[in-house]
């Protein structure tokens, strides 16, 4: 006979971080415009050991995404078409194996659009297109453990423009605003 047991379900809403055309941006909480160029942490989970980098170039006054790095534990996954931005992006996996850690990679029929899944939840969708678009999708499991220029994932608009060192940064609250000390704190060097 199978004994009864109480399970408690816990209802926490996935997130999505969404870097669009030029990049809009639209962080957890916040939306606003990313208009720098480089290397940037997106977001990361430093519990989990995830990390989101997006790469972008410069198109018309802003800036746009061309590649994406992930880290989840030791895989490492890679995909881009910076280099040739008319080409279908390019996927590298730099470490790991994807079918001993449960990742899968899917892409569209013109490989235009590739999607990333983890066993976690954690999703990275990239559309290579004539605007490039970027969605970090993160489970309900990282609510309040992440941070990046996509911001902190707890619902809060308070401190979606933390720094990297923990210092909190008023929100933007205009078109085309531009938080310098947040971005530069996100900004990967070498």
């Amino acid at each position: 006979q199978i004994s009864s047991a109480q399970v408690l379900v816990k209802d926490v809403r996935s997130m999505t971080c969404q870097l669009t055309t030029d990049p809009h941006m639209w962080g957890f909480s916040v939306r606003w415009d990313l208009m720098d160029v480089g290397d940037f942490t997106l977001f990361e989970n430093p519990r989990d050991h995830f990390e989101v980098q997006g790469r972008t170039y410069r198109c018309g006054r802003g800036s746009c995404i061309c590649g994406v790095a992930v880290r989840d534990k030791n895989t490492v996954l890679r995909l881009s078409n910076c280099a040739d931005r008319s080409s279908t992006p390019f996927l590298e996996v730099v470490r790991g194996d994807l079918a001993c850690d449960g990742v899968t990679v899917e892409r569209s029929s013109g490989g235009r659009t590739v999607v990333i899944s983890y066993p976690s939840g954690r999703q990275v969708k990239l559309s290579f297109g004539t605007w490039q678009n970027l969605y970090v999708t993160i489970p309900g499991s990282d609510y309040g453990h992440g941070r990046g220029i996509c911001g902190n994932p707890d619902s809060s608009t308070r401190n979606e423009f933390t720094r990297r060192n923990g210092i909190v940064d008023s929100a933007c609250s205009r078109y085309f605003c531009r938080n310098s000390l947040f971005l530069e704190s996100w900004r990967n060097v070498g």
